[in-house]
């Protein structure tokens, strides 16, 4: 098990009386779309607003577009969200819109479309999100504009066509689900990866996931396995890297409920107990997931990092010592007689009193040498 170091976010509206009133108040007090004209050409004919005169109480947003936010959130945490929303302003209730909401459930409204604001810089590449979803073929999907091109599941289905609505949403991805409760509601995870994951794994030249030989591979199942090589995908990082890392922080194991009795570290990459705090959760709540489960929180960790992990000295000094990660080999993490020194003299390997980042990430990449030997890898 890897030694540990101390590890240092009301508008009023004049619109329409009578039956609107209700709706247009929630427009303008939770989370309305920026993106004025969003979706007025997706559809070749109107279909009006009469629906939105029955007598409801409330709105919600579909369920699978609440989920496809969260998973958006946890792949891109620090992403930008000036075009994000949801249920459409003033001028969404003069036409037809997704944004309005339409679909009754009950005696309530739901909303189903989600605008996703494009920031690649920091994680939210719109086109990456837009390809997936179109080469996963998600049943839920009734249509997605971006960049100035459509995609529906019903017209011409899931190819691109030209799209000539006065927003060219080029800011932003809007995403539609279909009308049907057991489509708008489901929550299941949208794949976001999909593409990523095809590249990939072309550049192993395996015909498939399953095909593709990891280091520590038959440490591990099939649903671990792949979820590691999504994970990767999504970061832009070498799975290897990856398994070595969590080789080296279980002390082999790749157990969830591994502790290290000194730090109450828990584990695959050995989480502090205010780092699982910051993602929301506890090092007890982690020791007791299954090993598949805890690398959603692995992929929470790492995801701030996206576009940082150059190789897997990078990806080690993201768990032990962040501020080295993207610094050279001889940056020094710790020295004598500080206390993170003391904490990690093991990692000093010509014992000159400083612990470099070449020298913190020797072992794991023994252990990525490990892991490829025939008799592991897989």
């Amino acid at each position: 098990m890897a030694p540990r170091a101390t590890r240092a976010r009301k508008t009023r509206s004049s619109g329409p009386k009578g039956p609107f009133v209700h709706i247009i108040k929630n427009l303008f007090q939770n989370e309305v779309t920026p993106n004025r004209n969003d979706d007025e050409a997706a559809r070749p004919a109107p279909r009006g607003t009469a629906v939105l005169t029955r007598d409801i109480r409330g709105w919600r947003v579909a369920k699978s577009l609440d989920r496809l936010l969260e998973q958006v959130n946890r792949m891109a945490p620090d992403r930008k969200k000036a075009s994000d929303g949801s249920i459409g302003d003033a001028s969404h209730q003069t036409r037809d819109s997704d944004h309005n909401p339409w679909v009754i459930d009950g005696t309530t409204g739901v909303v189903t479309a989600r605008d996703i604001t494009h920031d690649p810089k920091n994680g939210c590449d719109a086109q990456m999100i837009a390809d997936s979803i179109v080469a996963s073929r998600d049943k839920r999907v009734k249509y997605i504009i971006w960049n100035r091109k459509i995609c529906s599941a019903a017209v011409s289905p899931w190819k691109w066509r030209a799209y000539g609505g006065a927003n060219p949403h080029t800011k932003h991805i809007h995403i539609s689900v279909l009308p049907k409760k057991d489509e708008y509601d489901d929550e299941s995870d949208w794949d976001l990866t999909a593409v990523a994951v095809a590249d990939l794994q072309s550049g192993f030249d395996a015909p498939t996931l399953s095909a593709i030989e990891l280091a520590w591979g038959k440490k591990v199942d099939k649903a671990f396995k792949e979820k590691v090589i999504a994970i990767s995908a999504k970061l832009g990082i070498d799975p290897n890297h990856l398994m070595a890392a969590m080789a080296f922080e279980s002390a082999r194991t790749f157990r969830a409920d591994i502790v290290n009795p000194g730090s109450g570290a828990t584990g695959l990459i050995q989480f502090m107990p205010s780092t699982a705090r910051s993602l929301g959760t506890t090092t007890a709540k982690l020791g007791k997931m299954t090993a598949v489960k805890q690398l959603d929180y692995v992929e929470a960790y790492f995801s701030p990092y996206r576009g940082k992990l150059r190789d897997l000295d990078d990806l080690y000094m993201a768990i032990l010592w962040p501020r080295a990660v993207a610094k050279p080999a001889s940056y020094v993490l710790f020295a004598n007689p500080q206390a993170p020194y003391r904490a990690n003299r093991g990692l000093d390997a010509n014992d000159d009193g400083a612990v470099t980042k070449a020298e913190a990430a020797s072992r794991v990449r023994q252990h990525l040498v490990e892991g490829l030997r025939q008799e592991l890898r897989g």
